[in-house]
């Protein structure tokens, strides 16, 4: 007579259980719909997911589901996330699933639970924090010829909208950004990304644009705010920024360190082009309305370091992805100039420390396969591999290490980055955290 339990049915009937105590560890901790973050620049846009109207407006959380279909607007288990405002060119965002670890758990279960999984589409997941541009809308106004001058014509006005520049791919410097537990309310920052000179000059060919400035800025937003512990409200960020907005945004953050009584700290982000006088070799920041032809309408770099400095604060941190040679990315503001300038040091003084993207006469050059300008890659991923917890020393070392290498990988050019601080803070600087 057999046993009622034998081992074959006891290791059945334990199979069963696991399978039953265990099952689908996405569908349980994750659920088939997830909570996506969206920010805008400007906010209060109206977001719409894959072609649907979500009547909620940025800065939003948005409830979507994993598992997407197909449609006009995006690929499978893809969200097409597109940003809508009265006066502003659309902006459009293709965001890629990826897969849920947690349903790895399923997958050990023998795979069985994972079947689950699958089936709500709790495996995959989506960047939980997602940032849209909106640029200005622009028009052009073309006067039509007059056919006969004996023949007086009414002729309305044709307006044809100018295309801003947009980049619906996204660098994986910009998906899962880390979140900071410490915000500091004495932290102060004016971020630039001055990309579409053309747009602002007519003299100007898109050559003359410097790629992927306004996603360079962007980002460092978000890092500022996610990473660095910058409040929002804190920020002044300016992309595309005329000769006025830059002039006041500096301004500004000159008065927030006199008015901070030396508990300030300053941050200053800079991408764009930049360009020496060519008798003094004197380096000047460019606005987007301003010429190579015209550098006494355009930004003194050394004006800018003594307006940061004329107070007391606990520290002033620059970046400047921009070369002050005459090149840049792509081309450069001098139609006719051919050789670059290697420009003269400004003087660095009190507590400040300025990363730059390149020395002498070399270019700030790009980064076309993420998107960005190659300093700030570079400058971001380390953000977002330390989270932030990096000292200014480990930073110096891990961009003079990377950068010029990358660079010749890349661009198959030198791009050595500089950093230059002020003359009385000896290698104290080297242990500032961010």
């Amino acid at each position: 007579m057999k046993p009622l339990c034998s081992h074959s049915n006891f290791t059945l009937l334990f199979t069963l259980v696991i399978i039953f105590l265990f099952p689908s560890c996405a569908t349980i901790f994750s659920g088939a719909n997830q909570n996506i973050k969206i920010k805008t620049e400007p906010k209060g846009a109206e977001v719409y997911i894959n072609g649907q109207n979500t009547y909620v407006y940025t800065p939003c959380k948005v409830k979507v589901e994993r598992r997407q279909k197909k449609t006009d607007q995006n690929k499978r288990n893809e969200l097409n996330i597109e940003a809508r405002k009265e006066g502003f060119e659309n902006s459009t965002l293709n965001v890629k699933s990826s897969f849920n670890v947690i349903s790895a758990g399923s997958i050990a279960m023998f795979g069985l639970p994972f079947l689950i999984d699958w089936a709500a589409g709790s495996h995959l997941k989506y960047n939980k924090s997602n940032y849209l541009y909106l640029a200005p809308a622009k028009t052009k106004v073309i006067e039509p010829k007059q056919v006969e001058e004996v023949q007086p014509t009414i002729v309305e006005k044709i307006e044809i909208p100018k295309k801003a520049i947009t980049y619906s791919f996204k660098s994986d410097i910009d998906y899962d950004i880390p979140f900071g537990d410490k915000y500091y309310n004495k932290r102060f920052a004016l971020i630039i990304g001055n990309e579409d000179y053309a747009m602002h000059n007519s003299e100007l060919n898109e050559n003359a644009n410097v790629k992927y400035a306004v996603n360079d800025a962007a980002s460092f937003k978000e890092y500022a705010v996610s990473v660095l512990g910058i409040p929002e409200d804190n920020i002044t960020f300016l992309p595309n920024a005329t000769l006025a907005q830059m002039k006041k945004g500096i301004s500004k953050l000159n008065l927030f360190a006199k008015n901070s009584y030396g508990e300030a700290e300053l941050f200053f982000y800079f991408a764009g082009h930049g360009l020496p006088h060519e008798e003094s070799k004197k380096p000047f920041l460019i606005p987007v309305d301003v010429t190579g032809k015209d550098l006494d309408l355009a930004i003194s770099l050394d004006d800018t370091f003594q307006k940061l400095s004329e107070y007391k604060t606990r520290k002033v941190t620059c970046f400047l992805d921009a070369c002050f040679s005459g090149g840049s990315r792509v081309g450069d503001l001098y139609s006719s100039r051919g050789v670059k300038v290697v420009p003269k040091q400004s003087d660095v003084s009190g507590n400040m420390v300025v990363f730059a993207a390149s020395s002498a006469d070399q270019s700030a050059l790009a980064y076309d396969e993420q998107k960005h300008g190659l300093f700030t890659y570079h400058l971001l991923k380390k953000f977002k591999e330390s989270g932030g917890k990096v000292t200014y020393g480990e930073l110096e070392e891990y961009l003079k290490k990377q950068l010029p290498l990358q660079s010749i990988l890349i661009n198959e050019k030198e791009q050595l980055p500089q950093i230059r601080t002020g003359f009385n803070i000896d290698e104290n600087w080297k242990a500032w955290e961010f």
